[in-house]
């Protein structure tokens, strides 16, 4: 299902003028895990409702690939917490120190489920917390949530009008 994405700022057109046509932009979502497995499923899960994914499968690479400028800052973030070579936590203290991610939201997305991980999770700026197994419907919604976005009804997406 595509996304509408409320426009950047919204100024209301003065009285009897028509406003013109909303541009929508393309959210971007970075996945840090290191499960090959998971980084498909995910990709897969957002390209097919129009967002733009960019994954890793550690901390390092991500953080050489936007220093680099070889992906763009995402909107949203879905990180795991047990990542080789530079854990989540650290990842997540890295990302927030930079302030072009102080926009990003956050979200935890890992196999732990402790109460420590939570609490640590929201410690270093997570704004939610997926365990693994997740289901890829509560994934997008929760991401739809975060990022304000509102899904097209099945009468307003271009592929489903009637011909």
């Amino acid at each position: 299902m595509p996304f509408i994405h409320p426009p950047a700022s919204s100024h209301p057109a003065p009285s009897g003028a028509r406003q013109a046509p909303t541009i929508w932009r393309k959210h971007v979502i970075m996945v840090i895990d290191d499960s090959l497995f998971v980084r498909r499923v995910v990709e897969a899960c957002f390209s097919r409702v129009g967002m733009e994914t960019a994954s890793f499968p550690d901390g390092l690479s991500a953080i050489s690939a936007l220093a680099a400028g070889k992906t763009s800052v995402p909107d949203l973030l879905l990180l795991d917490i047990g990542l080789p070579k530079m854990d989540g936590y650290e990842v997540a203290k890295v990302l927030r120190s930079n302030a072009d991610f102080q926009d990003t939201i956050l979200v935890m997305l890992t196999g732990r489920d402790g109460v420590w991980d939570r609490v640590h999770s929201k410690l270093v700026g997570a704004r939610d917390y997926i365990k693994k197994p997740f289901r890829i419907a509560e994934l997008v919604e929760r991401v739809q949530e975060l990022l304000g976005i509102v899904p097209l009804s099945p009468e307003e997406r271009p592929e489903m009008a009637p011909r």
